[in-house]
């Protein structure tokens, strides 16, 4: 435990602080979005679902968006043409 010990103003507060150490990640993730929902909700679906025990909580920092012309064909419906279509359609 650490003691943390600010000045605001003339008033000095103490207070008690536990530090440790934790990971954060950057994660990529394709949304494939049939159901024509906005950004907004995206990021809302993504941001405010309640793991257990807050075990993760994952914050939208960016997001792009591109318009397919969609069929069950598509290179991004396909395991072997998903990546390479990826990165071609968000360089």
């Amino acid at each position: 435990m650490a003691t943390v010990c600010t000045t605001v103003g003339r008033s000095i507060r103490l207070s008690s602080a536990i530090f440790m150490k934790t990971k954060v990640y950057k994660l990529e993730v394709l949304i494939v979005n049939h159901d024509q929902l906005s950004v907004e909700d995206i990021r809302s679906a993504i941001e405010e679902t309640h793991y257990p025990n807050r075990c993760i909580m994952p914050h939208v920092i960016k997001m792009e968006e591109r318009e397919v012309d969609w069929s069950d064909d598509h290179p991004l419906n396909k395991k072997s043409t998903m990546t390479q279509t990826y990165k071609e359609l968000f360089k």
